[in-house]
């Protein structure tokens, strides 16, 4: 029969929790392309709701059971039970928000700390191969026709994901890979960038490129010939 030195009295003393209710959530199902994306949004809302050290195991497992104060008698711990109830409510809102090609993967897990773990496992492999994915599209991503504003965010969406991923890229690593996608109209600005002995932000960067592109737009207009009308007597 397991046990614990835990008093009973003790327990009584710093009082049984409240029970959080299931709370409301509202994001896209996990599924195997988006991961880094679902975990990004759970982990804030699990955190507000003071659920997530369920997840990684800071709040521990009590006992099953306590002594009662100065007996050698052993009851359920409340404790315990609180705990179970409360993981209980974090099991049902991850499964709520797991697709059923993902779900069967986890079902056979009975706490929440081992799907969430299970999860991070299963994921892990497929997380190192899209981190090399989004690298190679920075480098092999190029502005051609798009406008500087649909370049940017392009480019900004992939630097996002390797974020989200564990794998931010430096500020001078974002603008390297917006430069070299720029067309040769923009390359007096790029020597201008790449030499600039300041340092300069990805904002400030993206605002003269606007700047930039407005002036082309407007330099290359096509000129209208005005139309001479000659009267004849």
């Amino acid at each position: 029969m397991a046990s614990s030195s835990t008093n009973i009295s003790d327990a009584a003393t710093n009082g049984n929790p409240s029970l959080v209710s299931f709370p409301a959530i509202n994001v896209t199902k996990l599924s195997k392309n988006n991961y880094h994306v679902w975990k990004a949004q759970l982990i804030p809302f699990f955190c507000g709701q003071g659920l997530f050290g369920y997840l990684d195991r800071t709040i521990l497992i009590p006992p099953k059971e306590v002594f009662v104060a100065g007996t050698s008698y052993v009851i359920p711990n409340p404790l315990y039970e609180h705990w179970q109830c409360q993981d209980a409510i974090v099991v049902v809102i991850l499964f709520s928000i797991i697709s059923k090609n993902i779900h069967v993967q986890v079902v056979s897990h009975t706490t929440s700390a081992a799907i969430w773990c299970a999860l991070a496992k299963s994921f892990s492999s497929q997380s190192c191969a899209r981190v090399i994915q989004l690298r190679t599209e920075l480098v092999n991503t190029c502005k051609d026709a798009q406008s500087i504003h649909d370049f940017f965010i392009q480019i900004k969406c992939m630097t996002d994901e390797l974020v989200i991923a564990g794998h931010a890229l430096h500020c001078d690593e974002i603008i390297s890979y917006l430069l070299s996608g720029l067309e040769n109209d923009y390359d007096s600005f790029v020597t201008t960038i790449t030499t600039c002995t300041d340092p300069v932000t990805l904002e400030e960067v993206y605002a003269l490129l606007l700047t930039i592109e407005s002036r082309l737009l407007h330099n290359n207009q096509p000129v209208v010939q005005p139309t001479v009308h000659i009267s004849t007597p």
